[in-house]
């Protein structure tokens, strides 16, 4: 079985000021899968998100298959322990 990959993402550099905070990542998403991106706060998450939307400079290739539709749903997670970081993440849907 294939499957259309709907977002390809490689080898983005993504930074402020000199400073990269997203560099050498690359992935693909297939249709109908769902991707979480999950981190502590201040790992670029929300940098990630604003690049992939087209919100944000970056070098590299952010490819999205025409007509696809992006479900973003932010959540926060706060950790029941003070010793455990607190993470937040974001769900991610990709329709076609």
């Amino acid at each position: 079985m294939t499957t259309d990959i709907i977002l390809s993402v490689q080898a983005p550099k993504i930074g402020f000021d000199n400073r990269s905070v997203i560099k050498e990542l690359s992935f693909d998403v297939s249709e109908g899968e769902n991707v979480a991106i999950i981190g502590p706060n201040g790992a670029g998450k929300t940098v990630m998100l604003k690049a992939l939307l087209g919100l944000l400079p970056f070098r590299g290739e952010i490819h999205w298959s025409p007509g696809v539709r992006l479900g973003y749903v932010p959540q926060k997670v706060a950790a029941a322990s003070a010793s455990r970081p607190r993470l937040s993440w974001f769900q991610l849907s990709f329709f076609a």
